[in-house]
């Protein structure tokens, strides 16, 4: 068998070679420029409510961002608060349980955490991999169906 090469392969070779130098040139510049202390700028960074980043100039964006950057301590504090809040609250809850009850409490937990993690190791990566809801699926299944919930009942109002 002889071997020839064809241009496609010697041009897929040619540029694979530019791209492995151009990563290693690369690499090498960004590790000298950490030796020398040269480091990014950083900005005040945050989350814009909704809607803003189409209506803010980016002096108004910076600005956002010191008043966020300003609260987050307080907001950190809050809640954590309302964490041991709830951890209070949850504990109060579960001593009005019997033993009994308690135990059926865990064994729900534990088979609500089983599915979720069965859920999350077959689950599409896609959201688009859902099927789209047919005449006959009514659209709030078809919903629930799509998230992996079972559908609800609305009540009738009557």
């Amino acid at each position: 068998m002889t071997y020839t090469s064809s241009p496609s392969v010697a041009r897929r070779v040619f540029w694979s070679a530019l791209c492995l130098g151009l990563v290693v040139i690369g690499g090498d510049l960004l590790s000298a420029q950490e030796k020398a202390g040269v480091a990014k700028p950083k900005l005040p960074r945050g989350r814009l409510p909704a809607y803003y980043s189409q209506v803010v100039s980016p002096d108004q964006k910076e600005k956002i961002y010191e008043v966020q950057k300003s609260y987050a301590p307080r907001i950190k504090e809050l809640r954590a608060q309302l964490a041991t809040l709830q951890t209070e609250r949850d504990a109060k809850c579960r001593a009005l349980l019997t033993s009994e009850q308690r135990k059926k409490v865990d064994e729900l937990v534990a088979e609500a955490k089983a599915a979720r993690e069965t859920a999350e190791a077959t689950a599409p990566t896609t959201p688009a991999a859902a099927a789209p809801p047919t005449a006959s699926t009514p659209p709030a299944a078809a919903k629930a169906s799509a998230s992996g919930r079972k559908p609800v009942a609305k009540p009738s109002g009557n």
